[in-house]
């Protein structure tokens, strides 16, 4: 909790001090701690009310001729927005924009020194004012914004309080988007108010010092802030794209796969690859790991009818898949030679789904019966990864403290996001379930196993959150 403290404190100094770049100064020293999609929601709960205040006490200072058309802009800011980080890398547009801020802020430096002349052309400032308007509507980015707004304005208190203004109008928009779509949580809410505390008192000292640090020295200090955002924004994006370590193909069949891109683990369903195209993506240097059902049988697979006579309930949206007794020796041998067959294919080892049966037929029986099977598994020594099996695999380490006799790791689904059956569509998981989750992937590791988090997003900003969710 300390650096979520000192974070509070030197960014909103520098909020009092300047009127912006809290955002830049939060984010970056939290960085080091704290996944950015708990970030931003704290954050912005905390800057909202800071807004207000500085709009508040410097409101003789607003000039509508700023303000109001910027506002404006920034509300049809997200409209584009929706479309282009739907479709087009946001990164790459942001690297411009940071361009475009080192560019300005170098050259209001340059006026400021009187090094280039003073006057400037009303239309690159309406240039900048739009462009900076729609930024600020798409990304929440506030630098090209602040680099419009004072080269518009005379005097410090003039700029906190013009462009404050337009800060809380993307504030309000971003508090009810995050909302619905569960980003800001109970939990976000509950550390931002312990912040807030931490917040005024900076605020406040940031505002003092301002009243009596010279105006050019605070404009000196909101160029050098202006600068160093726009190579901010140029550093995080720039970065080379991260080579995935881990994919899941179940349902990708072989000819699809050689068409992709592969991570140097994956999980493909085996039994429906050659041995000679199993071959192909071991020599390219893949580690293999192949699906087999332990808990469950679907009706397509060859081998259903041999024993359709085990079968229990119909699983839960997956009208061709049932649940099967697997305490029978008759499965428990099948799975045992099915495995036998997969590793003579030349598979690196398993991903062993549904071992949440012991949740739905919660019994000793099976309970002993799931352990077993996956037992005869790791004694052929080779690679065991279940997929969930949250209360199976809590009630192992109860029992015995050690997951080492059944597993080398476990795959969660649905950690950050969710599936809404209903709508047939991807969304969030609401906090408790992600803590849920987490806490359980934390608890694999405790015990020297592996962790994995499989998410399922077709929106390019709910996929970016996953990622820096798992981070």
């Amino acid at each position: 909790m300390w650096l979520w403290i000192l974070a509070t404190l030197v960014a909103f100094y520098i909020k009092g001090l300047c009127g912006f770049a809290n955002t830049l100064v939060f984010t970056s020293i939290l960085t080091f701690g704290a996944n950015n999609v708990n970030i931003s929601p704290v954050e912005l709960i905390l800057g909202y009310p800071t807004n207000l205040i500085l709009t508040y006490r410097n409101r003789k200072k607003l000039k509508p001729a700023v303000f109001v058309p910027l506002t404006i802009l920034v509300l049809l800011g997200s409209i584009p927005g929706a479309f282009i980080l739907k479709n087009v890398t946001a990164g790459y547009i942001k690297v411009i924009f940071g361009f475009v801020v080192i560019l300005l802020g170098v050259e209001l430096y340059l006026r400021d020194a009187k090094i280039l002349p003073v006057k400037q052309s009303n239309a690159m400032l309406a240039i900048i004012g739009i462009i900076s308007g729609v930024l600020c509507g798409i990304f929440g980015v506030g630098a090209l914004l602040a680099a419009y707004v004072s080269r518009v304005t005379t005097s410090t208190d003039e700029f906190k309080a013009n462009i404050s203004v337009v800060f809380i109008v993307e504030n309000t928009f971003r508090v009810i988007l995050y909302t619905a779509l569960g980003i800001i949580t109970f939990a976000e809410v509950k550390k931002a108010l312990i912040l807030v505390p931490f917040m005024l008192l900076a605020l406040f000292l940031g505002i003092k010092s301002s009243e009596v640090i010279d105006d050019k020295i605070v404009k000196r200090i909101v160029i050098i802030l202006l600068i160093l955002s726009g190579v901010v924004m140029v550093v995080q994006n720039i970065k080379p794209a991260e080579k995935e370590q881990y994919g899941v193909y179940i349902g990708a069949n072989p000819e699809e796969m050689a068409d992709r891109k592969l991570p140097e683990t994956i999980v493909i369903d085996a039994q429906y690859y050659s041995d000679e195209q199993l071959a192909e993506l071991k020599d390219d240097g893949h580690i293999v790991y192949t699906y087999l059902n332990l808990g469950s049988i679907e009706s397509f697979r060859d081998y259903y009818a041999d024993y359709q006579d085990l079968t229990l309930d119909t699983y839960e949206n997956w009208e061709d898949e049932k649940w099967v007794d697997v305490t029978s020796p008759k499965w428990q041998q099948f799975m045992s030679d099915k495995a036998d067959e997969l590793l003579a294919k030349g598979v690196d080892g398993f991903f062993i789904d549904n071992t949440d049966v012991y949740y739905h037929y919660p019994t000793d029986e099976v309970f002993e019966a799931v352990s077993s099977i996956l037992k005869k598994l790791q004694s052929k020594d080779t690679y065991v990864l279940i997929n969930g099996g949250d209360s199976f695999v809590r009630e192992y380490l109860n029992r015995y403290g050690s997951l080492a006799d059944i597993l080398d790791g476990v795959n969660q689904e649905n950690v950050y996001t969710a599936i809404d059956w209903e709508s047939d569509s991807f969304t969030v998981n609401p906090e408790e379930e992600r803590a849920y989750f987490l806490e359980y992937l934390e608890l694999v590791k405790a015990d020297g196993k592996d962790a994995y988090a499989l998410d399922y997003a077709t929106d390019s900003k709910i996929i970016n959150e996953s990622k820096a969710f798992a981070k």
